[in-house]
């Protein structure tokens, strides 16, 4: 009996296992499709950056940037070589650092995900970031962009916790306002880290500020209404502070944290963006079309879900926050000249695009039970 007994145990366990391990095994997926480049031929402006790192001069590059681009060139020269095979075998010592930023961005993306709308999609957002031509196509390619990417989306997993704090009881509320303190101020450091990696991400100190709007406007809409049914005197102004407070706190922070971090870490070093051959949509057109219409389709389902709860609920939590997130990132994207790198965009086209493949299997599914 007991033998019998230990058995759905052993099943659940082994099915957990398994789990687990597809999962992880998803998630490291676009470190792996980064990694098995790692070996290429050095780029120009690898081996420009990689020079000026360890001589510690120019380069186009912040200190980040800098430390970033020599994190793992050990033993560290005391002069960059000159010969080609060295040359090589430094940069691709170095491109390990890329390799861990986007398994960063790919670990960041799936907990973003599952956050806001479950395990299902933050696998398949993992998926559609390894497929991504940034990753597939220049994932080894190492760029600041990456760091500054891992520190923005880090970032977004702060503010969601932030969006979604627990229910706790009378006593504890004091320590809810420091959380409020702690977990803006953390964002906000991490937004900061950011910027002062390379400037041209700039458009992550937004999202903040469009939470904050967006809250505006609902708890507006619903203290006017609440002014017309119970007056003035039954206005709940401490319950409206409560909630602006976590995302007025984050928009203040963010900006003054950058201000401070490229005084007193940059030292006035200017980072210059890195060009790059591929964009977040693929050349073939085969391939194209298809992403187009998932992309077009995850921009509306996501936006009129997240809206109608939004509406519903009326409280900001983490699928408004990623929403915000890969809407200002996208658009930042959208206006970019060509020839530039979109690897902070990246897990944000991911993100919508596994939205619309989320609908499609549902789609398919009922078909199916239909027919």
């Amino acid at each position: 009996m007991s033998d019998r007994g230990g058995w759905p145990a052993a099943n659940r366990a082994h099915r957990n296992a398994a789990a687990a391990a597809v999962v992880v095994g998803i998630v490291v997926l676009p470190a792996l499709v980064a990694g098995n480049g790692i070996a290429a031929p050095p780029t120009s402006i690898e081996v420009e950056r990689i020079a000026a790192a360890v001589g510690g001069v120019g380069g186009g590059l912040s200190e980040l940037g800098s430390l970033f681009h020599r994190a793992f060139c050990w033993p560290e020269p005391a002069a960059f070589p000159t010969e080609a095979n060295a040359v090589a075998a430094l940069v691709t010592k170095a491109r390990f650092a890329q390799v861990l930023a986007v398994t960063c961005l790919s670990l960041s993306t799936y907990v973003a995900v599952m956050l806001a709308r479950g395990r299902l999609q933050a696998l398949l957002a993992c998926l559609c970031f390894a497929l991504s031509p940034v990753v597939a196509g220049q994932g080894h390619v190492l760029r600041p962009e990456s760091l500054a990417a891992a520190f923005a989306w880090f970032a977004l997993l702060l503010l969601q916790v932030q969006a979604s704090p627990p229910v706790l009881r009378v006593r504890r509320r004091r320590l809810r306002r420091l959380d409020v303190f702690a977990l803006a101020g953390c964002a906000s450091g991490a937004l900061g880290l950011a910027v002062a990696t390379i400037a041209s991400v700039g458009e992550c100190l937004l999202v903040p500020g469009v939470v904050l709007v967006l809250a505006t406007l609902q708890i507006g809409v619903r203290a006017v209404r609440i002014l017309r049914e119970r007056g003035l005197l039954r206005l709940p102004i401490r319950a409206i502070n409560a909630r602006l407070l976590p995302w007025t706190v984050a928009t203040l922070l963010a900006p003054a944290a950058a201000w401070w971090l490229l005084v007193r870490v940059s030292h006035g070093s200017e980072a210059t963006p890195s060009p790059s051959t591929v964009t977040l949509l693929p050349e073939n057109v085969w391939l194209r079309a298809p992403l187009v219409l998932l992309f077009v389709v995850g921009c509306a389902t996501g936006i009129v879900r997240t809206g109608l709860r939004f509406g519903r609920g009326g409280r900001i939590g983490a699928d408004v926050v990623l929403l915000v997130q890969c809407g200002v990132f996208l658009a930042a994207a959208a206006g970019e000249p060509a020839g530039r790198d979109l690897t902070p965009a990246a897990p944000a086209m991911a993100v919508v695009t596994s939205e619309g493949l989320l609908a499609l299997v549902f789609v398919v599914r009922r078909a199916m039970l239909r027919r």
